[in-house]
């Protein structure tokens, strides 16, 4: 598995975030929407350090 960093503003976070919530995900696999919710976490966890 290749990685990357990114570095996002904390506004970038919330439209991240936002997008995410808005995302149909009744079409995704398991596998996609288990993929979706972990991505979701890690944003949500990395913006709850920002606002600290």
């Amino acid at each position: 598995m290749t990685t990357t960093t990114l570095t996002l503003k904390q506004d970038d976070l919330l439209i991240l975030l936002n997008s995410m919530e808005a995302e149909f995900t009744d079409y995704m696999s398991e596998e996609e929407l288990a993929q979706h919710d972990k991505m979701y976490a890690r944003l949500s966890k990395a913006l709850q350090r920002l606002e600290g």
